[in-house]
């Protein structure tokens, strides 16, 4: 885990320090499992936390989240897409991308994203709880932080 304020860890970068862009293996995350508009999982939608509504994982760090075997955390983009259009076809879930090619699913509450981690990009995700009452896409669930978020 990095250590000291955001500030600190540009500056490391400076100094040639690139643990801020290291990704943790696989085998180092908590191993958690997506059931869709339920939990991630130890969270559960509207636990508390202002009513828990969604929840985003962070590539570099964050747990290793799974749908029915796909990892979704961590991944390069090309081959999670691939391993992801496989698994949405076989179950006859409908599944688009956006104008980013990312992958999205509103039958699993799941939006693909991709953020740098040093020269390359790796798969994050954002996940929603039941949307139907708030928003009328899961898109329209997205803070804007998010889609701003590289």
């Amino acid at each position: 885990m990095i250590d000291g304020p955001p500030s600190r860890w540009f500056c490391d970068a400076l100094e040639g320090n690139t643990l801020m862009w290291t990704a943790v293996d696989d085998a180092e995350r908590p191993q958690w499992d997506l059931v869709p508009y339920e939990s991630v999982g130890p969270l559960r939608f509207g636990m508390s936390l202002e009513d828990l509504a969604a929840v985003a994982v962070d590539a570099l760090r964050g747990p290793q989240v799974r749908v029915g075997g796909v990892r979704l955390i961590g991944r390069v983009p090309s081959q999670l897409e691939e391993e992801f259009v496989r698994y949405a076809e076989g179950r006859g879930l409908e599944q688009w991308c956006l104008s980013e090619s990312e992958p999205q699913s509103e039958e699993l509450g799941l939006l693909v994203r991709v953020q740098r981690a040093a020269d390359v990009l790796l798969t994050r995700a954002f996940f929603v709880g039941d949307f139907q009452d708030w928003a009328y896409t899961l898109h329209d669930c997205v803070p804007r932080a998010e889609l701003d978020f590289r």
